[in-house]
């Protein structure tokens, strides 16, 4: 008797432990779920918006990890092509699209949509869980801090290197370049390597027509130069030294042809440029095409030069990562937006050869002990300053623009170099004077 006892208060608990368990299940809040299957989880989607997922591979392998460790949170991505994201970025976030996390195509592009007022300040997200900025560096001081504010943090770090084909080097029977070498014998080096006429010619440079691959050299020349405050005059050597290479050295291709083939990155890689100047992104990139058999040569890279006389500087972007000043579901966007740009997401970008924007001792010897990475990298990478183009401004994107436009001017032969900067002068103010 005591056994059946037993036995029937035992069935009896199970019964009883059943039923509460199913009364503890909650049905799914995903609007894409229309059956009436149970959870015990509430499932959240969010969406997150960048560019190339499907080529690069590393945003996919991030997002997966997440989606892993954080299974009540659904990420919708939605990307467009590189060169159209900042274009579907803007017409996204003005008609209101309910984004929740997205990444800003530059730190040039960052302050623009600060002032449309898309972001969210994250400094009571940061401070809440205690987030240490400092393991980002100093380019969230120079470029991501706004009105004492951070709404972005770093996922790429975008530190600026010269990269070279040792094959048409050795062929010229010169040596490569060093960590330790100026503009001026950059300019040098670039007349010796170029060669040829016509299709078969060789240029010792390749520079893609657009901003950050031609101010760098400019805003570096006179220390503490900020295209938004300073005298423009200060970008004069700077601009006479890149027109001088087109012109008169014909070491590069001429600027209105570059852009009208839309060159970029990728020009590199058809081996007819001996130098290029570019983020350390295209590592990986030259690492991945040359295992794909897009070229053969090989290739190096070291520091960036700087002027003679001046300190030894690298010029350094980043890609900041933003939540939607409008989402509603904050909580999952910022759990989004940590991973990506914390510790976790830094460790998958530095596996993939990706310089991350966290750095620590664990993630750098992540990035350096890959097999892939070039001899030499470790030390193009020991920079102890950086310098951007202005500090952030939330006029610094218009800025930038007019100053590139005016410049486009002075290389396709359309006005000199002092009426261009006195020009560039007049169109700040009156962009200075429109945003008071």
């Amino acid at each position: 008797k005591f056994t059946k006892k037993w036995v029937i208060f035992g069935l009896v608990l199970m019964v009883a432990i059943t039923v509460f368990a199913g009364c503890g299940k909650t049905k799914t809040t995903d609007p894409k779920n229309t059956s009436d299957s149970t959870s015990t989880t509430v499932t959240q989607t969010i969406k997150l918006a960048l560019w190339d997922y499907e080529v690069v591979g590393y945003d996919k392998s991030v997002v997966n990890e997440f989606s892993k460790q954080n299974p009540d949170i659904k990420v919708e991505v939605i990307s467009a092509p590189n060169a159209e994201y900042e274009n579907k970025l803007a017409v996204m976030l003005a008609a209101g699209e309910d984004l929740d996390v997205f990444y800003a195509k530059s730190t040039q592009a960052y302050p623009g949509l600060v002032l449309k007022n898309y972001l969210r300040p994250l400094d009571d997200l940061i401070a809440k869980d205690n987030i240490n900025v400092k393991s980002y560096g100093t380019i969230v001081d120079l470029s991501l801090k706004m009105d004492n504010k951070l709404y972005a943090l770093p996922y790429r770090s975008n530190l600026y290197m010269l990269f070279y084909n040792k094959d048409i080097f050795d062929q010229a029977k010169v040596p490569y370049p060093t960590n330790d070498m100026t503009w001026e014998d950059f300019r040098e080096l670039g007349k010796k390597l170029t060669s040829g006429e016509g299709n078969d010619k060789t240029y010792g440079i390749f520079n893609i027509p657009r901003m950050n691959y031609y101010a760098p050299t400019w805003v570096q020349k006179t220390k503490g130069t900020d295209l938004v405050t300073s005298d423009l005059n200060a970008l004069k050597d700077g601009i006479k030294l890149q027109l001088d290479i087109q012109d008169v050295d014909k070491s590069c291709p001429e600027y209105a042809f570059s852009k009208s083939m839309n060159a970029d990155q990728l020009t590199f890689q058809k081996g007819r440029s001996a130098m290029m100047y570019n983020g350390i992104w295209f590592i990986q990139m030259l690492i991945n095409d040359k295992k794909a058999g897009k070229y053969d040569f090989n290739w190096g890279v070291v520091k960036s030069p700087y002027w003679k006389g001046g300190e030894q500087t690298s010029f350094s972007t980043a890609t900041p990562v933003c939540i939607n000043a409008k989402t509603k579901k904050l909580d999952a966007a910022w759990e989004l937006h940590k991973f990506i740009t914390g510790k976790e997401g830094a460790k998958i970008l530095a596996e993939s050869m990706i310089m991350p924007g966290y750095i620590d001792d664990e993630v750098l010897s992540i990035y350096v002990n890959n097999p892939d990475i070039p001899e030499g990298t470790i030390d193009a990478l020991k920079v102890d300053t950086i310098y951007v183009l202005t500090s952030p401004n939330k006029i610094a994107s218009m800025v930038q623009k007019a100053i590139q436009e005016e410049a486009e001017l002075v290389f396709t032969h359309n006005k000199s170099i002092d009426q261009a900067i006195a020009d560039m002068t007049k169109r700040r103010k009156e962009i200075l004077d429109q945003h008071k």
